[in-house]
């Protein structure tokens, strides 16, 4: 899922409801199945990975 934020250019994730929207209507991810991902791969991926700022509020809404 990274990956695929990271290398969309139309992806910029700034706000929750723009992840809930991403997840949901673009992508069409299973919500309970998202509540299942290891939130540390999502750390580690702003460390090293593109879209930073994207990716960090995907964390910060899986968390919530």
């Amino acid at each position: 899922m990274c990956d695929l934020i990271a290398n969309s250019s139309k992806v910029n994730l700034r706000f929750l409801k723009d992840v809930e929207n991403y997840l949901e209507h673009d992508i069409r991810m299973d919500m309970d199945e998202f509540y299942k991902f290891d939130a540390t791969i999502f750390e580690e991926y702003i460390k090293v990975g593109k879209k930073a700022d994207s990716i960090a509020t995907v964390l910060k809404f899986l968390r919530r």
